[in-house]
């Protein structure tokens, strides 16, 4: 049974699991998640392949339904989808018949307000999509792809955001101007929610905190702050603290499956 807890009162907590066991096929997959995470703070998730990351963000988005356990965003019972709207994925999820623009608005770009065309266009822009407004998907890149659907999950969700791998399919350049997008779009406004991804270093950079799940059935083996300091160090910038934190997180993966 994992046990993680944060100095927040309960009041604060915006996304809480308590002691979640998901089972499918007569396996137990994860196994006493207790998960506290602030509001305003992002933390990544890191694991081996297969060890159940998206699992858990789809039971907080209440895609999956837990087999013992309750799942509350706002103080109040996730008993299906909805809750938890601003979700990115890692494969391209996109409507290829709409533009840039009615994909961000997606799905109230049949008749959106003077409002939402005007929020729509602020965030486009601040992802740098202003200039493509009415191109298709297959006519942008996969870092611009990335980013639009970056856009609509900021757009739907005003507050929180579920993002599976958002950039492992992209090539390293891409990723880091990427990173650097989101760390400025973060600038202005903090947003909820966890990051799940293979990458130590993304957690670090991006993160508040990292949660490193593991184990058969999985569990979360370590909780890992990060430093405020982090967030001064530009994305291109080779840091000693970066580093060790980054081999925190191998060091426990490898222990743990070799224990």
């Amino acid at each position: 049974m994992s046990s993680v807890t944060t100095t927040s009162t309960m009041q604060q907590w915006a996304i809480d699991m308590d002691c979640v066991t998901f089972s499918f096929d007569n396996r137990t997959v994860l196994d006493g998640i207790n998960l506290r995470i602030p509001r305003n703070q992002l933390w990544g998730l890191v694991g081996r392949s297969g060890v159940g990351k998206t699992t858990l963000l789809q039971i907080i988005a209440g895609l999956f339904r837990p087999t013992h356990g309750k799942v509350c965003v706002d103080n109040r019972n996730v008993s299906g989808p909805g809750r938890i709207r601003g979700i990115v994925f890692q494969e391209d999820a996109l409507l290829g018949w709409l533009t840039v623009y009615s994909n961000a608005l997606f799905p109230n770009h049949r008749n959106p307000s003077i409002a939402d065309l005007e929020k729509a266009a602020d965030v486009l822009r601040s992802v740098g999509l202003a200039n493509r407004l009415d191109s298709y998907p297959h006519e942008l890149s996969a870092g611009m792809r990335k980013r639009l659907e970056f856009a609509r999950a900021l757009l739907i969700d005003n507050e929180y955001l579920l993002a599976d791998e958002p950039f492992g399919t992209l090539d390293a350049l891409t990723r880091r101007d990427l990173w650097r997008m989101w760390m400025q779009l973060r600038s202005v406004r903090q947003r909820t929610g966890i990051l799940c991804t293979h990458d130590p270093e993304e957690a670090v950079r991006l993160c508040d905190a990292v949660i490193i799940l593991d184990g058969t059935p999985a569990h979360i083996i370590e909780l890992l702050h990060i430093p405020q300091e982090v967030a001064t160090i530009k994305i291109e910038a080779e840091h000693p603290l970066i580093s060790e934190l980054k081999q925190k997180i191998v060091t426990k993966l490898r222990h743990q499956n070799n224990a």
